[in-house]
């Protein structure tokens, strides 16, 4: 498990790697402002969301460390509650075959049975986490195809509605890496 790569698309950048469910699209029409606005506020919700459900709280406060036991306790309880609420949601949830992805700040690199034209301008729909199966959409353009034996490895660069958006995901993927240098540290 790797969390930085270099590469003439990615450069030399933190990256989240993974088998997720994904898939992309040609947009009907090009992105107009109200449908930018609504991608950006779908993504920034999803993203928030990562973000949140992945804080670990670790400072506690003197009066919190009589406490902590119970804190703990609960806190995995509500943990067992929100995977029993989205195992639920995720029945209902027609998830996208899973890819093999690399995602950095600006490109996302995957590979698919079927693949896009170079230049054609896409949405990505990317589930990163199934316990929450909303996924973040980005308009992107292909920058690369080639075929593999059995399918395409694509390199698309994504266009990001907001700076906020951007900022998460950078937020996210840097979490990820640390996640992964501490999983190798043990």
């Amino acid at each position: 498990m790797s969390a930085t790569v270099k590469d003439e698309n990615l450069g030399h950048s933190l990256v989240y790697q993974g088998d997720v469910p994904l898939s992309w699209y040609v947009p009907d029409q090009p992105l107009d402002t109200a449908r930018t606005l609504q991608l950006q506020n779908q993504n920034e919700e999803v993203l928030h969301t990562f973000l949140e459900l992945g804080d670990i709280h670790t400072e506690v406060s003197e009066e919190q460390r009589e406490n902590y036991p119970d804190l703990v306790r609960l806190e995995s309880k509500v943990d067992l509650a929100l995977k029993l609420l989205s195992q639920i949601y995720a029945r209902d949830v027609n998830l996208p075959d899973l890819c093999s992805l690399t995602l950095g700040v600006d490109c996302a690199q995957w590979t698919d049975i079927q693949a896009p034209l170079v230049n054609q301008a896409i949405h990505i729909e990317i589930f990163l986490d199934t316990k929450y199966p909303r996924p973040l959409v980005f308009p992107a353009l292909v920058q690369s195809v080639i075929k593999q034996k059995d399918d395409f490895n694509i390199v698309a660069m994504l266009e990001f509605p907001g700076e906020s958006v951007h900022f998460s995901l950078e937020k996210f993927i840097f979490r990820y890496h640390r996640r992964c240098i501490a999983l190798l540290r043990r």
